[in-house]
């Protein structure tokens, strides 16, 4: 549903978070939302000190937007984990 591009920079603490969320996600209203959505987990990230140092850029797959939009605040917070604990370990 998510993806995550990840360029480490031990230098970079707070880790930078950009997100990829084009027009084909739907209007402006579902796009914010979606952002709105993701930036207190990925806050509560890294205050945990969970997100790794560098450069971080997550997307959304287009025909996934109903089915983040369905998941509790629980849900999608393991979800955005374990992408990050994947993107850190692949180093990409």
């Amino acid at each position: 549903m998510l993806w995550c591009s990840y360029l480490p920079d031990p230098a970079i603490s707070p880790p930078r978070v950009a997100f990829a969320i084009g027009r084909a996600q739907g209007p402006a209203v579902v796009r914010n939302r979606l952002r709105r959505r993701l930036r207190p987990i990925l806050s509560a990230l890294s205050t945990a000190n969970t997100l790794p140092n560098g450069h971080l850029l997550l997307g959304i797959n287009r025909s996934k937007v109903d089915q983040m939009f369905a998941m509790s605040t629980d849900e999608l917070t393991t979800t955005v984990a374990d992408l990050m604990f994947r993107a850190m370990q692949a180093g990409r």
